[in-house]
């Protein structure tokens, strides 16, 4: 799985989304890089950007910062709703089996792109060099898009999940009749996005600091509360129930399709795999530890807070709205691409933070209405992977590819990749459809699952915007060495 004589240094093909000057301006770039300077500088050098954050993060807290965001027992507490009142006992449990298995190999592949392209773009970025210089603008602008809905999309969803479970835990200590009203949900929720941002206002040092007690915290957290409900847990349903009961409580009338609908829960769970991609420019060894991180997080499965998710996953948003700004790609002059004397992304913390405060309000329509951004943060995000591991399999062989994998790697060609990589595309095609359904039937305009609405209505946006006016500009994720 890991290969240390994979070759790190890409041809001039290999690198520049757009500009056909950039190839021979990187080539003249990194053969006058001295032997001297720092690896993870020069790597980057060879993908066409200038290193411009603080590389604080070591293998520890990188670990750590995958493990917090995949955030798997805050994150199946706060879903476990879905797969019990869809299709049962059963679908919690097999479910879960099943999506873990996929999710694996899924992020197995991502891992590997990861470490073969580790800029903080992550898969916006891979994507536009894993095809024909032609279609890097279109592709990359599209991957770009989809990966920030789907991120802002996991931010909102996790801190509400947040914001529910700080109240529900208020109940239960004043065990009376009090129920938090629709206003006092959405005031908490906004109050912990502003304490996450002003937290991702902080030098990277810090925020390194921070994200290594994570793994701690989750650790003991978890523990203490496998054996509270142990101990407090009497009574027990037998095996037969836990594993073979299946209960259609959505409408449809079909135990398969209920039993299906219990994947949102670890779909949503195990997504964000390339977090650390995203802060792979402030990462030693980006291209070993970012892509380990991913494989460790996904393999180990351990466990998080809420609070550490929503921490993490506002780090990797914000940095991913960086690059995809310092490319071109949004309509905002470049200003969220702009750092501030602490090397932070400021301005891209806080326009997820406003997005994010936007997304919330949707609880005042109604609390399935809400419940579409946990589908629409699996959707968008699984969809903007799949598509450079679609390309890397059509392309990788391409005169103006090329592909090289990193440290970490299937091997390149070899039946192992092409099975994992085509299992993985198999598993998002139909997963993208369960989560597309509505959850309960008949559909109304109050439980209508609006996750395929939205997506549909930002990529038709976006798509506008660039057949309009974007494709004259922007040409993927461009150099800035000069």
């Amino acid at each position: 799985m890991l290969s240390s004589s994979a070759p790190l240094s890409k041809h001039p093909q290999d690198i520049g989304a757009g500009s056909p000057s950039l190839d021979k301006h990187l080539d003249k770039q990194t053969d006058s890089f001295p032997s001297t300077e720092d690896q993870d500088d020069v790597e980057l050098a060879k993908l066409g950007y200038k290193s411009e954050f603080a590389r604080e993060f070591g293998n520890f807290s990188t670990i750590s910062f995958a493990f917090s965001i995949m955030g798997l027992c805050s994150s199946v507490t706060s879903t476990f709703n879905t797969p019990m009142l869809s299709g049962g006992p059963a679908s919690v449990v097999w479910c879960w089996l099943l999506g873990s298995v996929m999710c694996f190999g899924f992020g197995t592949s991502i891992a590997e792109l990861v470490s073969a392209y580790p800029t903080s773009g992550g898969l916006y970025s891979a994507s536009a060099y894993l095809v024909p210089r032609r279609y890097r603008p279109f592709v990359g602008f599209t991957v770009g898009w989809l990966n920030i809905l789907g991120q802002i999309a996991g931010v909102a969803s996790t801190e509400f999940a947040l914001s529910e479970m700080i109240w529900a835990a208020y109940t239960l200590m004043r065990n009376d009749d009090f129920s938090p009203s629709k206003s006092q949900t959405v005031g908490l929720y906004v109050g912990l996005l502003v304490l996450h941002g002003l937290l991702n206002c902080l030098a990277t040092k810090a925020l390194a600091g921070i994200t290594k007690s994570f793994i701690f915290i989750n650790l003991t957290g978890t523990m203490a509360m496998i054996i509270g409900l142990l101990a407090t847990t009497p009574d027990k349903h037998d095996a037969s129930y836990i594993f073979t009961k299946v209960t259609d409580q959505t409408g449809w009338g079909n135990d398969g399709l209920a039993f299906l609908l219990g994947l949102l829960s670890v779909q949503w769970t195990m997504t964000d795999y390339d977090a650390t991609a995203h802060i792979s420019e402030e990462v030693k060894r980006a291209a070993i530890a970012a892509p380990v991180a991913i494989f460790v997080a996904v393999a180990g499965r351990d466990y998080s807070a809420s609070f550490s998710v929503v921490l993490t996953a506002l780090q990797a948003n914000s940095r991913t709205i960086f690059s995809f700004s310092r490319d071109g790609g949004l309509p905002d002059r470049g200003i969220f691409s702009r750092l501030s004397a602490q090397k932070v992304p400021v301005y891209a913390v806080w326009s997820v933070i406003i997005v994010s405060i936007l997304m919330g309000l949707l609880k005042f329509a109604s609390t399935v209405a809400l419940n579409a951004i946990f589908s629409l943060c699996t959707i968008a995000l699984d969809s903007s992977y799949a598509i450079p591991i679609a390309m890397k399999l059509i392309y990788m062989d391409h005169p103006e590819v090329q592909f090289k994998p990193g440290p970490f790697s299937l091997g390149r060609g070899t039946p192992l990749m092409w099975f994992v990589n085509l299992l993985s595309l198999a598993w998002v095609s139909f997963v993208v459809v369960i989560l597309a359904l509505p959850t309960v039937v008949p559909v109304t305009a109050l439980n209508m699952n609006y996750a395929s609405v939205i997506t549909f209505i930002v990529l038709s946006l976006s798509t506008t915007w660039y057949l309009t006016s974007a494709r004259h500009w922007y040409v993927g994720p461009k150099s800035n060495l000069h």
